[in-house]
C-alpha cells in the first residue's frame, strides 16, 4: 500500500475522527432543527431556509423537499461546518466533543465558534 494515506496518517486520522463526528452532530442537528415540513420557510430571523435549517441560494421559499433532498442538504452543511470547525481547532478533542462543536457552529456560524 502506498500513496498519501501512508504518508500522513495524522491526517487519515483527522479525516476519520472529522467523519465520526459528521456521523455523530447530523442526527443531534435533525432531532432540533427539524425538517420545517420540508416547506422553505422563513426562521425566526427572517431568513429564508429550507429542510434542517439550510440557508443559502437552495432554500427557497414555498418549495416542496423531498426527504432525500433534505438529507442532501444537511449532510453537505454538516460536513462544511465540521471541516470549518476543524480548521479552528488547536488540539485535538474527542469526536463527542467535537460534533458538539459542528452542532454550535450550524446554528451560530464557524466564524463564532472560532
Amino acid at each position: 500500500m502506498s500513496g498519501p494515506a501512508l504518508r500522513r496518517p495524522g491526517r487519515v486520522a483527522a479525516a476519520a475522527g472529522l467523519a465520526a463526528a459528521v456521523a455523530l452532530a447530523a442526527p443531534f442537528i435533525m432531532r432540533w432543527e427539524g425538517d420545517g415540513g420540508r416547506v422553505g420557510y422563513r426562521d425566526a430571523v427572517g431568513v429564508v431556509t429550507s429542510c434542517y435549517g439550510h440557508t443559502g441560494a437552495g432554500a427557497v421559499l414555498g418549495r416542496r423537499y423531498s426527504r432525500a433532498e433534505c438529507s442532501t442538504e444537511l449532510a453537505e452543511d454538516v460536513d462544511v461546518h465540521a471541516r470549518a470547525v476543524a480548521a479552528c481547532l488547536r488540539a485535538p478533542v474527542p469526536r463527542e466533543t467535537l460534533a458538539a462543536f459542528v452542532s454550535f457552529a450550524f446554528n451560530a456560524g464557524p466564524a463564532a465558534f472560532c
